[in-house]
């Protein structure tokens, strides 16, 4: 938040579209294949309306 102004900044390089639209997507460079389906099993377990795409 840019407290001199009191409005706030976002900064997304590769856009807002997958939050919007509820959808998880792995990141193969930070993460291996088991622990996305982990955290896959875990979020859509919270939020079952999420849209997966496959490693």
């Amino acid at each position: 938040m840019d407290f001199c102004s009191g409005r706030w900044k976002i900064y997304a390089p590769f856009g807002l579209k997958d939050l919007f639209t509820l959808t998880l997507r792995p990141n193969k460079r930070l993460i291996s294949e088991d622990i996305y389906y982990k955290k896959v099993d875990k979020w859509t377990n919270i939020w079952p309306e999420l849209t997966v795409i496959r490693w």
